[in-house]
């Protein structure tokens, strides 16, 4: 079911035009309420219910005996919706989180548009659909899960899924989880490493899941068996880091590198190894995912899969310039090597 296919039929028409408005599709004036009903398959009483919504939102307005026309300066600026998923919006000490906002917000301010955080979906969905508050061309929805989709079903304006489930009609923009992951495996494999084990992400997370399948597909390239004990999973936490590696280090075989899914449980694998003598880089190599400047300024400094947060974020931003209502965009992350790897000493 698409994000937006329960919605009244003229609250999808109303976010339809509004999009294609701020999308400068239409220029100055809307063709006329003919060829605009055939187009989006509706009555002209359903349109002229959705011109009169746009129009109390300021985007539109009706001149007697000359048409429809776009409010001066409308098409030029957008307005931008930001949502996060429940779970996200509890977690504020989620630095990955913290970086992609600040980098969405900058990316809209160098554009010249509006940067919308709604409390909620049901909120925002409510306010669009009763034509209050700022026209809206889009709606980021930062890391919602399966779980979670349903709750953007009330949107009228599409929908970009960031670091997300893939909504259907919806497009969504993802870093390279699969590739980075089998790049990140495949170096410590070239440094010698043959005990290699993975501390995989929140289970019900995307990235969590694709980086995990990324770590076994280098494996199996690798012609490397996948020992009992070798995958622990976390859920993206510091502390996730520190007890998959006390657990690692008291089995009577060690791995000699570890790929986490992101640089906090790569930082708390380091800590515990730190605490305990067991010299990072040397005794153990670790390699994180994200690409945080936290993960830089640490000794020994933490390899990891980073994610250039200002590409991302117009990745994003494009997608939603252009309307899209299906389809993924894909981030690269580059490997970054610091202190943390090296050659196996077992």
């Amino acid at each position: 079911m698409a994000a937006n296919e329960r919605l009244p039929r003229y609250l999808r028409v109303t976010g339809q035009i509004r999009a294609a408005v701020l999308a400068g599709t239409f220029g100055e004036r809307l063709p006329p309420e003919n060829e605009l009903a055939i187009k989006y398959r509706i009555s002209r009483m359903t349109l002229r219910r959705a011109v009169a919504a746009l129009a109390e939102e300021g985007l539109l307005e009706s001149r007697h005996g000359a048409g429809t026309f776009v409010r001066a300066g409308a098409a030029q600026a957008r307005t931008v919706a930001l949502l996060v998923a429940p779970d996200m919006a509890i977690h504020h000490e989620d630095m990955f989180h913290q970086q992609l906002v600040l980098s969405l917000m900058y990316g809209c301010a160098g554009r010249g548009w509006m940067l919308r955080i709604a409390p909620s979906a049901a909120d925002l969905g409510a306010r669009l659909g009763a034509g209050r508050g700022a026209a809206v061309s889009g709606c980021i929805a930062i890391a919602f899960g399966a779980e979670d989709q349903h709750l953007l079903g009330a949107i009228p304006v599409p929908i970009i899924s960031v670091d997300g489930e893939p909504l259907a009609g919806a497009s969504a923009v993802l870093p390279d989880n699969i590739g980075g992951a089998t790049a990140a495996v495949a170096r410590v494999v070239a440094l010698g490493h043959r005990r290699i084990a993975h501390l995989a992400g929140a289970a019900g997370k995307l990235a969590g899941r694709e980086r995990r399948d990324g770590y076994f597909a280098a494996m199996a390239q690798a012609g490397l068996a996948v020992g009992d004990g070798s995958v622990i999973q976390g859920a993206f936490r510091f502390e996730d880091g520190y007890a998959a590696m006390q657990r690692w280090w008291l089995q009577p075989v060690r791995p000699t590198a570890v790929f986490c899914a992101n640089d906090m449980m790569a930082i708390g694998a380091a800590r515990w190894a730190a605490e305990h003598g067991v010299r990072v880089g040397y005794d153990v190599s670790i390699i994180g995912c994200d690409g945080l400047l936290v993960s830089s300024l640490l000794w020994p400094s933490i390899s990891t899969l980073a994610l250039d947060f200002a590409v991302h974020a117009a990745n994003v931003l494009d997608a939603v310039a252009d309307d899209e209502r299906g389809g993924i965009r894909r981030t690269p992350l580059r490997l970054v090597e610091r202190d943390s790897t090296g050659p196996p000493r077992q």
